[in-house]
């Protein structure tokens, strides 16, 4: 993830200058290609900073018990429906 330099908002979204030529050349095929290109750090950051098995599964649509939000009672099953 370090090609992402600030990730507060999608929007204010900016890449680190150091990995300018890579992504020039990516988003440059992206665009002759008409194929979208999105980052969504979001699982990777979840597993990083909770390494256990089950965070990988939620994080990667797999089987698992799912998480209850403390707040709403609502039953996630994966990072997808949170």
């Amino acid at each position: 993830m370090g090609v992402l330099k600030q990730l507060e908002r999608s929007s204010s979204g900016r890449f680190d200058p150091s990995y300018e030529d890579l992504m020039k050349g990516l988003l440059g095929f992206n665009n002759a290609t008409a194929s979208p290109f999105a980052i969504i750090p979001y699982p990777y950051f979840a597993y990083r900073s909770d390494t256990r098995p089950e965070t990988l599964a939620f994080c990667l649509f797999q089987s698992n018990v799912g998480r209850v939000d403390g707040n709403t009672r609502i039953k996630y099953m994966n990072m997808f429906d949170a």
